[in-house]
């Protein structure tokens, strides 16, 4: 982290086969502890960073910053705050961002029960962004962390609630009709255990979602060798399609702790593979 933990997120491009970088990204006002960069989004020229740490609501409330390029320049656009900012909501912890929608989770906020967590949504008139609506989960409870991963593709939003049910974690999708979000389904594991923390992160494309659980397991004990998996829509319904874990399957690998999709490819991280030297792995679908 930069500075005193204060925090920068850093922009390279690509000419041919080389990268540069570009800027150096702050926020407008920088203040030590805030982890501005703890969590980053791009979609075109609009890039949302999060400060989980930031204290304009309250210490430890959060915030996020959006930043648009214009030429090879990179701009504060606006910071973002939630309507309903409160101390130790850690709002930032996450973002994405399709369009002019921007999706912020705050994990630790208390609507639903002390640290049940919430999510966000923004949207963009001309160069301003507005909060359009605050999304809980339907069965809200404490300590769920609703809002520990989010992705948007579209009008649709998948939003990671890892300590639901015993830490088996879960995942909930929403929809937007208009400018009002509804949520569509919880998806959960077909075999969802206790502390396999399904839903630590999430992404979304067109009609299908992938969803890691780091804390997955082959056996009775708890073990960290993780899985991920991978759900699709037909009409309204989400329907879990297949389970995919690492060739080795190995103790404290932690795969699925990220987890990204694009277009047939699935990446999914391994943070714990090899004595903590991590790996990532690549599958097709």
């Amino acid at each position: 982290l930069d500075d005193t933990q204060r925090g920068a997120a850093y922009v390279f491009t690509r000419s041919g086969t080389t990268w540069s970088q570009q800027q150096k990204l702050v926020a407008s006002t920088r203040t030590d502890y805030d982890q501005f960069g703890e969590a980053v989004a791009i979609n075109g020229d609009t890039i949302v960073v999060g400060a989980l740490f930031e204290d304009s609501g309250g210490s430890n409330s959060g915030t996020a910053y959006v930043f648009t390029r214009s030429g090879t320049t990179w701009s504060q656009q606006q910071k973002l705050v939630a309507s309903d900012a409160a101390a130790n909501d850690q709002f930032g912890s996450n973002v994405a961002i399709a369009g002019d929608t921007i999706v912020v989770g705050a994990l630790y906020e208390d609507a639903g029960g002390s640290n049940a967590g919430a999510a966000y949504v923004f949207t963009r008139s001309g160069t301003t962004w507005s909060q359009q609506q605050k999304l809980v989960a339907s069965d809200a409870a404490a300590d769920d962390r609703f809002g520990s991963s989010s992705s948007i593709d579209g009008d649709t939003i998948v939003v990671g609630a890892v300590n639901e049910n015993s830490q088996a974690g879960s995942a909930y999708v929403f929809t937007r009709s208009g400018t009002t979000w509804s949520q569509q389904q919880k998806i959960v594991a077909s075999d969802a255990g206790a502390h396999d923390w399904f839903g630590i992160d999430v992404d979304i494309e067109e009609d299908t979602v992938v969803v890691g659980a780091y804390g997955d397991d082959s056996g009775t004990t708890q073990n960290g060798e993780g899985a991920a998996y991978i759900f699709t829509r037909s009409g309204t319904t989400w329907t879990q399609d297949k389970k995919i874990v690492s060739s080795t399957r190995s103790t404290n690998a932690y795969f699925g702790y990220h987890v990204a999709l694009q277009d047939n490819s699935i990446i999914v991280g391994a943070w714990g593979e090899t004595s903590q030297t991590g790996a990532a792995y690549v599958f097709t679908v």
